[in-house]
């Protein structure tokens, strides 16, 4: 099964007892973090909260947290999605571009703030100020045009203005340093609400020069539909949410953080990338869709980069260590950080073989 959006997935969800929804008034200042930490936890449903103290837009969080909800997106089941990945994405489906989409029913050029719209969550008591957690960031090279995309934290720092957490050897912070040696801002935006295989895409460990969005018509099985931002030169899924659109500045940096992060750590602050947002464009009707980070570390983002490495790991290890195919699919593991953990089994043929697993798994990324 192929989802379109994200409201299709919410349904089969919900029809199967993996979504709940939440009538009760929630604040967005710490109770819904703590709300999602006891659900996260025990690795409990996806929440779908209706009301927010302060806010008329429903939000839908814990949505990936756990393999099994990965699974029913991907249309396999727990122990098949190795295979499943590995079968799909033998060939890279493009993504295609359309005329229009549900996530521009509403533009908004001037009349915005992202302090009050979409929800500003504060999540814990150390972060330093409301975050957007779960945005898929698009951006493309500019000497290439191949398009980025992924995931990283947004501070909110005023109705217009996003401290980006882009380290610079991030892909997202890689096309940055490119145009800030051409002198010029990177064009940039933060799409939320997107069908769940391209939330699992944005997270695989691709090269430099590979593209999210046709990672993620592989593992649909179709072309991903993209339109064209209203306000600068890019492409984002058709039906999405909510996307936010501007530019990364050159050479701006500000404090940003500190956060809660999905290590069950504190992030400290430090000096990072400034965007400034055009434009917001979303559905008539948006859900706002976010992801708790922090303890315990079993949530949305470790699953996710679990998921996305484990097939890109074992296609590496298997071409540097094992070219002859006698090594076994690997896994992630649950202790401590699961997305950085793994346990692989090879059938060594020769002695000293199994060192040249260690490093062969980790590109500079």
């Amino acid at each position: 099964m192929v989802f379109q959006d994200l409201r299709a997935f919410i349904d089969f969800l919900e029809k199967n007892g993996e979504l709940k929804r939440v009538a009760k008034l929630v604040d967005p200042k710490f109770e819904l973090g703590a709300i999602c930490r006891k659900v996260v936890a025990s690795q409990g449903p996806a929440l779908y909260l209706e009301k927010l103290n302060g806010s008329n837009i429903p939000v839908l969080t814990n949505l990936l947290a756990t393999r099994r909800r990965v699974a029913m997106a991907l249309g396999c089941e727990e122990q098949e999605i190795l295979n499943i990945w590995l079968e799909r994405t033998e060939k890279a489906i493009q993504p295609e571009l359309v005329a229009s989409g549900p996530c521009q029913e509403v533009v908004k050029t001037d009349d915005f703030d992202i302090s009050r719209f979409p929800v500003p969550i504060l999540w814990s008591k150390g972060d330093g100020g409301p975050y957007i957690t779960f945005g898929i960031s698009v951006c493309k090279d500019p000497t290439t045009g191949i398009s980025n995309a992924g995931i990283y934290r947004m501070h909110i720092k005023g109705p217009k203005k996003i401290g980006a957490n882009l380290h610079s050897n991030s892909h997202a912070g890689i096309c940055l340093g490119i145009a800030e040696s051409m002198g010029q801002p990177l064009e940039f935006a933060l799409v939320s609400g997107i069908d769940p295989v391209t939330y699992i895409a944005s997270l695989g460990q691709l090269d430099f020069d590979e593209d999210e969005f046709a990672l993620a018509g592989s593992l649909r099985g179709r072309p991903l539909p993209l339109v064209k931002c209203k306000t600068v030169d890019l492409e984002v899924p058709a039906e999405a949410e909510i996307v936010m659109e501007g530019k990364l500045l050159p050479d701006v940096r500000e404090v940003e953080g500190p956060f809660g992060e999905w290590t069950g750590y504190v992030s400290g602050a430090a000096p990072k990338p400034v965007f400034e947002i055009t434009c917001i464009t979303h559905r008539k009707d948006p859900i706002y869709v976010t992801t708790y980070e922090g303890y315990p570390t079993i949530g949305v983002s470790t699953t996710l980069q679990a998921v996305g490495r484990e097939a890109i790991w074992l296609r590496r290890i298997s071409s540097y260590s094992c070219p002859h195919g006698e090594g076994r699919p690997f896994y992630r593991r649950r202790p401590g950080c699961p997305a950085r953990g793994s346990v692989y089994k090879e059938a060594c043929r020769r002695p000293g073989q199994e060192h040249h697993l260690r490093p062969s798994p980790f590109p500079e990324h």
